[in-house]
């Protein structure tokens, strides 16, 4: 999937295999825990962005969450992959104040002014720290208040448990062999901690999600 050029469908199945493995373990259910708990502690996202929206399944967790929640959000998938952004606007059309973008994050000139909230589902094990610590700068300087975080715990157990799972639900080869290479590049947690230290974003909250994810909340600090 750091491929940026893979379409059709090769791209297609895998997106959706990784829906399903979001479903499955908890991926969807972890996007709206991580939206109520920034919700409770006195934040109120209203524009919001995805960074590597893939196939769009974060944008529909998002969204369903405020209908629910009595919440009109705006609501932008952006992704580096033609593709994967086709796919995302097909998924999501007929949704109100969802949009999808083809944009690469990194990119100096792309404006992401306006939106209060970021929001990262297994983007951020795809980048070395120090491409981290830009990506959050880029954040602090387009005014963007809160990061919200959702990525791999790097264990044992859970290149094991995705393993099996996989086969079980047979899964694709690609998605089966990009899903177990991410576990490789998640996290632990006091790596976690020591990039946010580095950065501008005050740490909230971190804590550990079924099935073997972590939860980051952080808030831009102002002082």
């Amino acid at each position: 999937m750091d491929d940026m050029n893979l379409s059709g469908p090769v791209l297609e199945n895998t997106l959706k295999d990784l829906s399903r493995v979001h479903r499955l373990l908890g991926g969807h259910a972890s996007t709206t825990r991580a939206f109520r708990l920034l919700a409770s502690s006195g934040q109120s996202p209203q524009r919001i962005i995805d960074v590597g929206c893939g196939g769009g399944d974060s944008l529909i967790s998002i969204h369903s969450w405020g209908e629910k929640s009595g919440r009109s959000l705006e609501i932008v998938g952006l992704d580096a992959n033609r593709a994967a952004v086709e796919y995302a606007k097909q998924q999501t059309v007929g949704i109100k104040n969802i949009s999808c973008i083809e944009a690469d994050i990194f990119d100096n000139n792309l404006e992401i002014n306006g939106f209060d909230t970021a929001y990262f589902s297994l983007i951020w094990h795809h980048f070395s720290d120090e491409e981290i610590l830009k990506l959050l700068k880029h954040c602090e300087q387009a005014g963007i208040v809160n990061i919200i975080v959702n990525d791999l715990h790097r264990q044992i157990w859970a290149y094991r448990l995705f393993s099996i799972a996989t086969r079980v639900f047979q899964f694709s080869e690609m998605a089966r062999a990009d899903g177990l290479l991410s576990i490789q590049k998640g996290f632990l947690r006091e790596e976690l901690d020591a990039i946010m230290k580095k950065s501008n974003y005050q740490k909230m909250r971190l804590e550990w999600a079924w099935a073997f994810r972590y939860l980051l909340i952080a808030q831009r600090d102002n002082s």
